[in-house]
């Protein structure tokens, strides 16, 4: 696997934000905020959406890994709602 970045989009988000990883595989989606805190973990395959509704305003970090663990993508979020 290389290491690339994921499409997100819309970047800021308000509700919602969708992942397009780029590959058809098992991936592990985790969100950390700027402290490093993980606020979310999910599991998905293809492209997947992921509800932002929850988390406060701010910068988060999305990184994507497969199953053995492997970072394979890392990308940033803005969360800012309406």
């Amino acid at each position: 696997n290389k290491f690339h970045e994921a499409k997100l989009w819309p970047n800021p988000s308000d509700e919602s934000f969708r992942i397009n990883p780029g590959h058809d595989n098992l991936y592990l989606i985790k969100i950390f905020d700027i402290n490093g805190r993980m606020i979310k973990e999910e599991s998905a395959v293809n492209e997947t959406i992921i509800m932002v509704n929850e988390m406060e305003n701010g910068l988060y970090l999305v990184e994507l890994h497969d199953t053995e663990s492997k970072m394979i993508s890392y990308s940033k979020i803005i969360v800012q709602h309406k």
